[in-house]
């Protein structure tokens, strides 16, 4: 369990695993990664049901790619409507949770451009229906055989002496390394995961902590 009041905490997490020998394989060019470059509003305060954000990027991107990405945290109960316009998507806000001010706008891996290149790390935007957000940070990383690990966050504490725990506060996917800015005042529980899947219960036995 962590308290977060306007400072940053870096965390820390290894994994082992035996090294195994992969071959050199042919493969087309490398090419540039996409990129955020623009966004609108400039400052995500303040924001309210049916608002628009729109996201621009550095190269055209894939369109089916763009939905298996997206995602608001603390989870919303509708699907995010989104439109694409060749290196730009934008995102009409959901009706918020009226218990909850803060969110999470993320962006994993999965994003692709044209010419099927991975966004390089994922995006965290912080999201506020109050007129300011606060500077509170939480970043890590992770060593060793970090295949499909996922962060998983929680803003409270967690009893882990259940078998099944509650649906994360935010979860960032298939990362090595991660800063998520803006986080409320609170106590926070960090653990990480293989394989995470939304549509399976979150097994204590299958968790590394910080």
């Amino acid at each position: 369990m962590m308290s977060l009041k306007n400072f940053k905490l870096f965390v820390f997490l290894f994994f082992i695993s035996c090294a195994s020998v992969i071959p050199p394989s042919g493969g087309p060019e490398d090419v540039t990664a996409p990129k955020l470059v623009l966004t609108e509003p400039k400052n995500f305060t303040s924001i309210s049901e049916g608002q628009t954000i729109k996201l621009n990027f550095s190269e055209f991107l894939s369109e089916d790619s763009i939905r298996k990405s997206v995602s608001i945290y603390p989870a919303l109960n509708e699907i995010l409507d989104i439109q694409f316009y060749g290196n730009r998507f934008e995102i009409k806000i959901p009706p918020l949770n009226t218990d909850e001010s803060s969110y999470f706008l993320v962006i994993d891996k999965t994003l692709k451009d044209e010419n099927n290149v991975s966004l390089a790390e994922i995006i965290i935007i912080p999201l506020t229906s109050e007129p300011s957000l606060t500077k509170n940070s939480l970043e890590g990383n992770l060593y060793g055989d970090i295949d499909n690990i996922s962060i998983l966050l929680w803003n409270k504490k967690i009893n882990f002496n259940e078998e099944f725990l509650p649906s994360p506060y935010l979860v960032l996917k298939n990362v090595s390394s991660f800063s998520i800015p803006s986080l409320p005042n609170g106590e926070y529980t960090v653990a990480a995961i293989r394989n995470y899947s939304p549509f399976r219960k979150i097994e204590v036995n299958n968790l590394f902590f910080f």
